[in-house]
Protein backbone atom coordinates (compact mmCIF):
# COMPACT_ATOMS: atom_id res chain seq x y z
CA UNK A 1 0.00 0.00 0.00
CA UNK A 2 2.50 2.33 0.76
CA UNK A 3 5.27 1.68 -1.81
CA UNK A 4 3.33 4.05 -4.83
CA UNK A 5 4.03 6.72 -1.89
CA UNK A 6 8.08 6.09 -2.28
CA UNK A 7 9.94 9.02 -2.93
CA UNK A 8 12.52 10.22 -0.56
CA UNK A 9 12.16 6.70 0.77
CA UNK A 10 11.72 7.79 4.12
CA UNK A 11 9.03 6.31 6.74
CA UNK A 12 8.56 7.15 9.95
CA UNK A 13 6.60 5.30 12.84
CA UNK A 14 5.44 7.52 15.50
CA UNK A 15 5.07 5.48 18.37
CA UNK A 16 6.98 2.89 17.17
CA UNK A 17 7.40 0.67 20.71
CA UNK A 18 10.21 -2.32 19.72
CA UNK A 19 10.17 -1.14 16.06
CA UNK A 20 8.49 -4.62 14.25
CA UNK A 21 7.00 -2.79 11.62
CA UNK A 22 10.23 -0.86 10.92
CA UNK A 23 12.26 -3.70 10.98
CA UNK A 24 10.12 -5.26 7.81
CA UNK A 25 10.31 -1.61 6.02
CA UNK A 26 14.11 -1.67 6.18
CA UNK A 27 13.96 -5.12 5.19
CA UNK A 28 12.23 -3.57 2.05
CA UNK A 29 14.84 -1.19 1.49
CA UNK A 30 12.92 2.28 3.29
CA UNK A 31 15.22 4.64 5.34
CA UNK A 32 13.01 3.83 8.39
CA UNK A 33 12.81 6.30 11.46
CA UNK A 34 10.72 6.29 14.48
CA UNK A 35 9.79 7.97 17.75
CA UNK A 36 9.04 6.25 20.99
CA UNK A 37 9.01 7.82 24.67
CA UNK A 38 9.99 4.62 26.66
CA UNK A 39 13.67 4.81 26.28
CA UNK A 40 14.68 0.98 26.94
CA UNK A 41 12.28 0.83 23.47
CA UNK A 42 13.63 3.47 21.80
CA UNK A 43 17.37 1.65 22.53
CA UNK A 44 16.39 -1.41 21.48
CA UNK A 45 15.62 -0.10 18.36
CA UNK A 46 18.27 1.62 17.96
CA UNK A 47 20.04 -1.83 18.13
CA UNK A 48 18.59 -2.77 15.23
CA UNK A 49 19.59 0.02 13.33
CA UNK A 50 16.61 2.46 13.01
CA UNK A 51 17.10 6.18 13.60
CA UNK A 52 15.46 7.15 16.69
CA UNK A 53 13.52 9.75 18.64
CA UNK A 54 13.30 9.70 22.59
CA UNK A 55 10.31 11.88 23.50
CA UNK A 56 7.57 13.51 22.18
CA UNK A 57 6.53 14.59 18.73
CA UNK A 58 6.64 18.34 19.66
CA UNK A 59 10.20 17.95 20.61
CA UNK A 60 11.62 16.17 17.39
CA UNK A 61 14.04 17.13 15.18
CA UNK A 62 13.21 15.32 12.53
CA UNK A 63 13.81 17.78 9.02
CA UNK A 64 9.45 18.92 8.23
CA UNK A 65 8.47 17.63 4.92
CA UNK A 66 10.90 14.92 4.33
CA UNK A 67 8.82 11.69 4.95
CA UNK A 68 6.82 9.61 1.78
CA UNK A 69 4.90 7.87 4.69
CA UNK A 70 3.95 8.58 8.42
CA UNK A 71 2.48 5.64 10.37
CA UNK A 72 1.17 5.79 14.13
CA UNK A 73 -0.57 2.56 15.55
CA UNK A 74 -2.76 2.91 18.65
CA UNK A 75 -1.46 6.02 20.24
CA UNK A 76 -3.85 8.77 18.90
CA UNK A 77 -6.49 7.76 21.72
CA UNK A 78 -3.56 8.22 24.24
CA UNK A 79 -3.09 12.09 23.31
CA UNK A 80 -4.19 14.79 25.19
CA UNK A 81 -3.57 17.19 22.46
CA UNK A 82 -4.34 14.94 18.71
CA UNK A 83 -5.08 18.43 17.14
CA UNK A 84 -1.16 19.18 18.01
CA UNK A 85 -0.12 15.70 16.92
CA UNK A 86 -2.19 15.75 13.55
CA UNK A 87 -0.52 19.13 13.04
CA UNK A 88 3.05 18.41 13.60
CA UNK A 89 2.64 15.10 11.45
CA UNK A 90 1.67 16.84 8.60
CA UNK A 91 4.61 18.93 8.92
CA UNK A 92 7.10 16.63 8.65
CA UNK A 93 4.95 14.72 5.89
CA UNK A 94 5.89 15.94 1.81
CA UNK A 95 3.29 16.60 -0.03
CA UNK A 96 1.30 14.09 -1.65
CA UNK A 97 2.96 11.43 1.03
CA UNK A 98 0.36 9.83 3.16
CA UNK A 99 -0.35 9.01 7.11
CA UNK A 100 -1.34 5.93 8.12
CA UNK A 101 -3.21 5.69 11.41
CA UNK A 102 -5.29 3.34 13.59
CA UNK A 103 -7.35 3.49 16.98
CA UNK A 104 -9.94 1.66 18.71
CA UNK A 105 -13.14 2.21 16.82
CA UNK A 106 -16.06 4.07 19.20
CA UNK A 107 -18.93 2.67 17.24
CA UNK A 108 -17.27 -1.10 17.24
CA UNK A 109 -20.01 -3.71 17.77
CA UNK A 110 -18.02 -4.80 21.07
CA UNK A 111 -18.89 -1.54 22.96
CA UNK A 112 -22.97 -1.91 21.88
CA UNK A 113 -22.57 -5.79 23.16
CA UNK A 114 -20.64 -4.87 26.11
CA UNK A 115 -21.82 -0.83 27.25
CA UNK A 116 -20.35 0.11 30.53
CA UNK A 117 -18.22 -3.08 30.59
CA UNK A 118 -15.95 -2.34 27.30
CA UNK A 119 -12.60 -1.36 28.65
CA UNK A 120 -11.51 0.45 25.81
CA UNK A 121 -12.75 3.40 27.68
CA UNK A 122 -10.12 3.34 30.00
CA UNK A 123 -9.67 6.55 31.50
CA UNK A 124 -6.84 7.76 31.79
CA UNK A 125 -4.79 5.20 29.29
CA UNK A 126 -7.49 6.19 26.45
CA UNK A 127 -8.10 10.04 26.67
CA UNK A 128 -9.91 10.12 23.31
CA UNK A 129 -12.35 8.14 20.98
CA UNK A 130 -13.03 7.96 17.62
CA UNK A 131 -15.81 7.06 14.84
CA UNK A 132 -15.43 6.94 11.05
CA UNK A 133 -17.27 10.31 11.00
CA UNK A 134 -14.68 12.20 13.92
CA UNK A 135 -11.29 10.27 12.74
CA UNK A 136 -12.23 11.98 9.00
CA UNK A 137 -13.13 15.26 10.65
CA UNK A 138 -10.28 15.88 12.78
CA UNK A 139 -7.62 14.60 9.94
CA UNK A 140 -9.29 17.05 7.04
CA UNK A 141 -9.18 19.90 9.95
CA UNK A 142 -5.79 19.55 9.69
CA UNK A 143 -4.38 19.51 6.31
CA UNK A 144 -5.43 16.10 4.97
CA UNK A 145 -7.23 14.40 2.34
CA UNK A 146 -8.65 10.72 3.03
CA UNK A 147 -7.95 8.42 1.36
CA UNK A 148 -9.90 5.76 3.20
CA UNK A 149 -11.16 4.60 6.29
CA UNK A 150 -12.36 1.01 7.00
CA UNK A 151 -13.14 -0.80 10.17
CA UNK A 152 -12.03 -4.32 10.98
CA UNK A 153 -11.72 -6.89 13.35
CA UNK A 154 -13.30 -8.74 16.03
CA UNK A 155 -11.09 -8.64 19.60
CA UNK A 156 -11.76 -12.14 21.53
CA UNK A 157 -8.91 -10.99 23.73
CA UNK A 158 -10.67 -7.48 24.24
CA UNK A 159 -14.25 -9.41 24.53
CA UNK A 160 -12.65 -11.57 27.59
CA UNK A 161 -10.98 -8.63 29.45
CA UNK A 162 -13.81 -7.08 29.29
CA UNK A 163 -15.93 -9.53 30.81
CA UNK A 164 -13.59 -10.03 33.46
CA UNK A 165 -12.62 -13.88 31.76
CA UNK A 166 -8.96 -13.18 31.37
CA UNK A 167 -6.18 -10.75 31.99
CA UNK A 168 -4.42 -11.39 29.17
CA UNK A 169 -2.48 -8.52 28.02
CA UNK A 170 -3.76 -6.68 24.45
CA UNK A 171 -0.61 -6.40 22.79
CA UNK A 172 0.69 -9.99 23.05
CA UNK A 173 2.13 -12.91 20.83
CA UNK A 174 0.39 -15.38 22.99
CA UNK A 175 -2.85 -13.12 22.97
CA UNK A 176 -6.43 -15.22 21.87
CA UNK A 177 -6.47 -12.69 19.02
CA UNK A 178 -2.89 -12.93 17.93
CA UNK A 179 -3.12 -16.43 18.23
CA UNK A 180 -6.36 -16.17 16.14
CA UNK A 181 -4.76 -14.34 13.36
CA UNK A 182 -1.33 -16.69 13.19
CA UNK A 183 -4.27 -19.41 12.36
CA UNK A 184 -5.83 -17.55 9.91
CA UNK A 185 -2.98 -16.20 8.19
CA UNK A 186 -1.35 -20.29 7.52
CA UNK A 187 -5.17 -20.87 6.04
CA UNK A 188 -6.16 -19.48 2.59
CA UNK A 189 -10.21 -20.84 3.37
CA UNK A 190 -9.74 -18.54 6.67
CA UNK A 191 -7.97 -15.72 5.59
CA UNK A 192 -10.92 -15.57 2.45
CA UNK A 193 -13.37 -15.71 5.15
CA UNK A 194 -11.76 -13.21 6.37
CA UNK A 195 -11.56 -10.70 4.22
CA UNK A 196 -15.15 -11.10 3.58
CA UNK A 197 -15.91 -10.47 7.08
CA UNK A 198 -13.83 -7.53 7.08
CA UNK A 199 -15.72 -5.71 4.18
CA UNK A 200 -19.09 -6.32 5.61
CA UNK A 201 -17.54 -4.88 8.90
CA UNK A 202 -16.47 -1.82 7.28
CA UNK A 203 -19.38 -1.60 5.58
CA UNK A 204 -21.43 -1.39 9.04
CA UNK A 205 -18.55 0.71 10.04
CA UNK A 206 -18.91 -1.67 13.27
CA UNK A 207 -15.34 -3.43 13.10
CA UNK A 208 -13.25 -3.05 16.31
CA UNK A 209 -10.34 -1.23 14.80
CA UNK A 210 -11.12 1.91 12.41
CA UNK A 211 -7.70 2.14 9.87
CA UNK A 212 -7.27 5.34 8.22
CA UNK A 213 -5.16 6.36 5.28
CA UNK A 214 -4.62 9.93 4.82
CA UNK A 215 -2.63 12.43 2.40
CA UNK A 216 -1.13 15.86 2.17
CA UNK A 217 -2.49 16.93 -0.42
CA UNK A 218 0.03 18.95 -3.41
CA UNK A 219 -0.66 22.59 -3.44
Amino acid sequence: MFEPFRKTGNILDIGCGYGFFLEVAKEKGWNVFGLEVSERASEDCKSKGITMFSGELKDAPFTPESFDIIISIEVIEHLIDPDGFLKGAHKLLREGGGMYVTTPNFNSYLRYKLKEKFDVIDYPNHLCYFTNKTLRKIFEENGFKTKFIKTTGMSITRSKTSKGKSNQEYVSETSDDEMLRFKIEKNALLRGMKHVLNAGLTGLKTGHNAKGFFIKPEK
